[in-house]
């Protein structure tokens, strides 16, 4: 398999995430218009797919070219916070004392290594990351503090046959996000060259940015453009001491020791069987983005988890992507870190 960075550039607002399991559900999508896109038959990957993932999507993270390399801002781990302590010794009070201090932390910066390593001058509030970013740009005046900017927009059914609201005005609210101008997210995609090639991956994701990802992609939201994509090595897992998820999974066996922050997905057909007569399909519980592993085996391709099958009512070969790609992730804070 090859590990490779996908770059895009965001020119709308979102109103989804860009989550590992979404983006390989969209892709599908585009594979089943287009069997042009895949070596083999659909059939034959989907079946294949619950023991042998052909392609395995990270969820899309914050980079920033500078000081001469490449910066890639993914989430802190689901690490509890005496981790990030100065000192050992630190006690229970001082820790809540410092919790708010930590939680603007939210992400941790890695290099093209891929190395994950917990120390805590690697973490980054949004506001360092857009400090970073405005120094960046010169040519733009910029005050900014985050990087991702939240809001929500006031909405109302409307009858398309009148052109009004009819009987009475329910209006209901909707979130949204937009990224900073000009900002690059990293999208990082495990493949397998048998079933499939990069530049055919590069085609499924140019289409999804000008249809539009997500939520209300049919007003425009989810738009975005293709920027660079680089092969990464594969990362080296031989004196790691845990391994760092970048998506959403569902682990496929008992780990020693698991840190993570559950995630439930309530999934959603897209295309033509959004408007079936059972769009949804079956919540499943996931470790979200972040989770750090600890055990004794180390994978022998970067990636663990499990294929999602049965969530849908509607079409039995529904599959979703419960793996996930994982980097090595390396506790150096105070000296050697003892898991036992």
């Amino acid at each position: 398999m090859k590990l490779y960075e996908i770059v895009i550039k965001p020119v709308s607002f979102f109103g989804t995430p860009l989550k590992g399991d979404t983006i390989f559900g969209h892709f599908m999508w585009q594979i089943l218009m287009d069997n042009s896109l895949v070596k083999k038959p659909i059939d034959e990957l989907i079946d294949s797919y619950k023991h042998n993932p052909f392609v395995v999507f990270s969820s899309a993270y914050p980079k920033l070219y500078a000081k001469g390399k490449d910066n890639f801002f993914v989430k802190r781990p689901d690490l509890p916070l005496e981790f990030w302590q100065n000192n050992q010794n630190f006690s229970r009070v001082d820790t809540i004392k410092d919790r708010k201090k930590w939680r603007k932390k939210k992400y941790l910066k890695i290099g093209r290594d891929l190395k994950v390593i917990c120390k805590k001058e690697n973490l980054y509030s949004e506001q360092n990351i857009a400090q970073m970013y405005a120094e960046e740009i010169k040519d733009m005046d910029l005050d900014i503090q985050k990087i991702e900017i939240d809001f929500s927009r006031i909405r109302n059914k409307i009858n398309r046959l009148t052109s009004t609201t009819g009987e009475g005005f329910a209006p209901y609210e909707v979130k949204q996000f937009a990224y900073l101008p000009f900002m690059e997210m990293s999208v990082f995609v495990l493949y397998d060259e048998t079933a499939i090639d990069i530049d055919k991956i590069e085609i499924a994701f140019e289409r999804i940015g000008q249809m539009g990802f997500g939520k209300d992609a049919s007003i425009g939201l989810g738009r975005f453009n293709l920027g660079d994509s680089d092969e990464l090595d594969l990362p080296d897992f031989s004196d790691c001491h845990a391994l760092y998820t970048l998506s959403p999974c569902v682990p496929e066996k008992r780990y020693k020791k698991c840190f993570f922050q559950p995630f439930v997905r309530f999934g959603k057909h897209g295309s033509f069987f959004a408007t079936s007569r059972n769009p949804f399909k079956n919540p499943v519980l996931m470790m979200d983005e972040g989770a750090v592993i600890i055990d004794e085996d180390k994978p022998k391709m970067p990636y663990i988890g499990k294929a999602l099958t049965d969530l849908s009512k509607i079409e039995k070969r529904t599959v979703s992507q419960g793996y996930s790609i994982v980097l090595p992730l390396f506790f150096s804070l105070n000296g050697e870190f003892n898991h036992e």
